[in-house]
């Protein structure tokens, strides 16, 4: 802003921007329904966190995401995090993708 307009904003202002903003995308993209391929893809990575109870040294912890992705039209269906790395994990974040999506894939990678 200061560099095109000669505004100086505050950080924390920017900041109070983008927790609206990112609300109102929030509540507007869930009411959309994806035209979906039907074939649906599931990927896991461990990932590095802060907080929680089983903390490390530099006071992170390992977790698991999950995301589930539309194959032809390469929609997020949905993301879980979870502790572990298992089956009943990787059901919740389909389930999850389920519920939003209000279909059921014809193939599951």
């Amino acid at each position: 802003m200061k560099q095109f307009y000669e505004l100086e904003v505050p950080f924390q202002t920017v900041d109070k921007w983008l927790d609206r903003y990112t609300g109102m995308l929030n509540d507007y993209v869930s009411t959309l329904t994806p035209q979906l391929s039907g074939r649906w893809h599931e990927d896991e990575m461990k990932i590095k966190v802060k907080g929680g109870d089983r903390e490390e040294d530099d006071g992170s912890q390992w977790k698991w995401l999950w995301n589930v992705m539309d194959k032809g039209t390469r929609f997020q269906l949905a993301s879980e995090i979870s502790n572990t790395k298992n089956e009943v994990n990787s059901m919740r974040a389909f389930l999850k993708a389920k519920e939003i999506s209000k279909a059921i894939p014809h193939e599951i990678v």
